[in-house]
C-alpha cells in the first residue's frame, strides 16, 4: 500500500507541477510573481474540486466509498500544498513585500480603524482563515490522527473541508472582481464550483435514498 501511495504522490506531483506551469504560461498578470500566485490558486482549486467529487462519484456509481480513501486524501494533500504556496506567493504581489498592508491601511491614511474593512481587506482575512483551515485539514490527513480521533470524531472534524471550500470560492471570486479578471476565468470558476456542488448534491441524495431502503 505504501509503495502504491508513493507512486500516486509522484504522479500527483508531476501533474500538479505540469498544470501549474501550463496555467502560468496562460496568465495575464502584470508580473511573474502575480502569474505564479494565480497559477497555483487555479490548480489548487481544481484539486479541491476533484477531491470533493471523488466521494459523491463513488456513491453514484455504486463503488465502495471508504471513510478516508487514499486517492481522495492524496489529491487533497496536493491541493492543500498548492494552496499554501499560493498564500506565500500572493502576499508578495502587492506592496513590495510589506505583508501587513494586506490587512492594515498605510500609516499615512486616516481611517476610523486601522484594519482594512473593504472587500480587499476582508477577502485577505478570509484567505488567512482558509490557510489555517487547510493546515488543520492537512494535519487530519495523517493515519495516526484518524486512529487517535476515531472514525466519528474524525469525520466531524473533516467536515471543515466544506467551510474551507466555501472560503476559497468566496476569496477567489472577490479577487477576480477586484483584479477585473477576464470573463473566461470567471465562467471557468463558476463551472468548476457548480460541477462539485451538483455532484455533492447527487451523492447526498443517493446516500439518503440508500439509508431509507436499509431502514
Amino acid at each position: 500500500m505504501e509503495g502504491r501511495r508513493l507512486i500516486r504522490h509522484a504522479v500527483l506531483a508531476v501533474l500538479a507541477t505540469g498544470l501549474t506551469l501550463a496555467c502560468y504560461s496562460m496568465m495575464p498578470g502584470a508580473t511573474p510573481m502575480s502569474n505564479w500566485s494565480i497559477a497555483t490558486a487555479w490548480v489548487s482549486l481544481l484539486l479541491l474540486v476533484i477531491t470533493l467529487m471523488i466521494g459523491p462519484y463513488n456513491v453514484i456509481v455504486g463503488k465502495h466509498n471508504p471513510i478516508s480513501g487514499y486517492l481522495r486524501r492524496d489529491v487533497a494533500i496536493w491541493g492543500g500544498v498548492l494552496a499554501l504556496i499560493h498564500m506565500v506567493l500572493g502576499l508578495q504581489v502587492h506592496f513590495a513585500g510589506k505583508v501587513w498592508l494586506y490587512f492594515l491601511y498605510p500609516a499615512d491614511q486616516q481611517h476610523l480603524i486601522p484594519f482594512r474593512y473593504g472587500p480587499f481587506g476582508i477577502t485577505n482575512y478570509l484567505g488567512v482563515i482558509a490557510t489555517l483551515m487547510v493546515l488543520y485539514l492537512l494535519y487530519l490527513s495523517r493515519n495516526t490522527v484518524l486512529k487517535r480521533y476515531g472514525v466519528q470524531k474524525w469525520k466531524r472534524h473533516q467536515k471543515l473541508t466544506y467551510f474551507y471550500a466555501t472560503a476559497v470560492v468566496v476569496h477567489g471570486f472577490v479577487y477576480q472582481y477586484l483584479e477585473k479578471r477576464s470573463l473566461v476565468f470567471v465562467v471557468l470558476c463558476i463551472v468548476m464550483v457548480l460541477a462539485a456542488a451538483i455532484l455533492q448534491w447527487q451523492g447526498y441524495r443517493r446516500s439518503k435514498a440508500a439509508l431509507r431502503l436499509v431502514h
